[in-house]
């Protein structure tokens, strides 16, 4: 499994649809997902990295990317885990 890091890019794969509720988003089959960590799953579109995703988040929210590069990585980890997102292109392997 890889593991992603702010050179990832990630999209949501079609046979796990997600829909909207009030506060987050929810995945099927029952993967929940606050408002922050929605906005980022929204972000995946097979063409941002995750560094561009935390700098979307951090301005949207004003946090400081140091404290939201660390939670975006946990979260694309544990949508990888889920089979929720797939990997376009692999972080730097270098």
């Amino acid at each position: 499994m890889t593991t992603p890091d702010e050179t990832t890019i990630l999209e949501p794969l079609p046979e796990r649809p997600a829909r909207k509720y009030v506060k987050g988003i929810i995945i099927e089959p029952g993967l929940g997902l606050n408002s922050v960590a929605a906005d980022m799953y929204l972000q995946l579109d097979g063409k941002k990295t995750v560094a561009q995703i935390v700098a979307y988040i951090t301005d949207e929210y004003d946090v400081p990317a140091d404290q939201c590069l660390p939670d975006a990585l946990r979260l694309m980890t544990e949508l990888l885990d889920e089979g929720a997102v797939r990997v376009v292109a692999p972080g730097d392997t270098a």
